[in-house]
């Protein structure tokens, strides 16, 4: 039962939506950046050298210095990104009295279970696979060569790792994302449950995340548990490792208790 709810919370046109527009902001990002320079560069103007046009090319074309560059606009709507493949879900069954159906096989448990953790991993694999797909499209075009020293460097968690081999600091920096989107999705499913409409799920989980991240920001030596902090990790110099774990469990203990919760009152009252 739970490969089969996993499998409708990844395959859907939802998650493919976020796929692509994800991947599109990734690019527009870095380009935004550093592609368009390293584009549209006068090869031919008369004060490049031929020292410094290769030089110009090496930074710009390298995909390690690009990937770096892909985050400036997803930071602004991941955590939308991480709730929209599946969060609504759970309402929208309600509202149509499908889950009934699946109560009735599984019990009202199991369903829940499944749900809350197929919603999780969906909300992780929305923020990481974008990214992938990303590095992979760019290395086939640029180059992947490690620089001594890279141009363009990581000031955040484990940055000194990214010097040394980038390819180990990039899957850090996915399982940093995935532990994310899974701990907001979770979160989310949890906290909207009570609702009856899917724009709640949205509009309250946005409202929320805005809410916490600039009251916290406000707050010299806490801004580093911002969500948009530890999503934009790279330059997060103040952020430690127990912080991400404190803060992730954090997002899936209260999404769990409001989903227990949740089912206490429908098995009270109804749903």
């Amino acid at each position: 039962m739970i490969r089969r709810e996993l499998m409708r919370a990844i395959y859907n046109k939802r998650m493919a939506l976020v796929i692509v527009i994800m991947f599109i902001l990734s690019y527009f990002s870095a380009y935004g950046s550093l592609l368009s320079s390293h584009f549209f560069i006068d090869r031919e103007a008369d004060d490049l050298t031929p020292e410094n046009l290769k030089y110009l090319l090496e930074v710009g074309g390298n995909t390690y210095h690009i990937w770096l560059d892909s985050f400036h606009y997803t930071q602004i709507v991941f955590v939308l990104a991480a709730i929209y493949p599946y969060a609504a879900s759970f309402v929208d069954e309600k509202r149509g009295h499908f889950h009934y159906f699946s109560i009735i096989r599984m019990g009202h448990f199991k369903y829940r279970f499944n749900k809350l953790f197929a919603n999780g991993v969906a909300g992780g694999l929305a923020l990481i696979i974008p990214n992938v797909l990303f590095f992979l499209v760019m290395s086939a075009f640029f180059e992947n060569k490690i620089l001594y020293p890279f141009e363009i460097q990581p000031d955040g968690l484990l940055d000194n790792l990214f010097a040394l081999t980038p390819l180990l600091y990039i899957l850090f920096v996915l399982a940093i994302h995935f532990a994310l989107g899974f701990s907001i999705a979770i979160f989310t499913m949890g906290i909207t449950s009570f609702f009856s409409k899917i724009v709640y799920v949205y509009a309250i989980s946005f409202a929320l995340y805005l809410t916490f991240d600039i009251f916290i920001s406000n707050f010299y030596g806490l801004e580093k548990y911002a969500l948009t902090k530890i999503y934009y990790v790279i330059s997060n110099i103040e952020l430690h490792g127990s912080d991400v774990v404190m803060i992730n469990l954090l997002l899936i203990l209260l999404g769990t208790v409001a989903f227990y919760l949740n089912n206490k009152w429908e098995l009270k009252n109804g749903s």
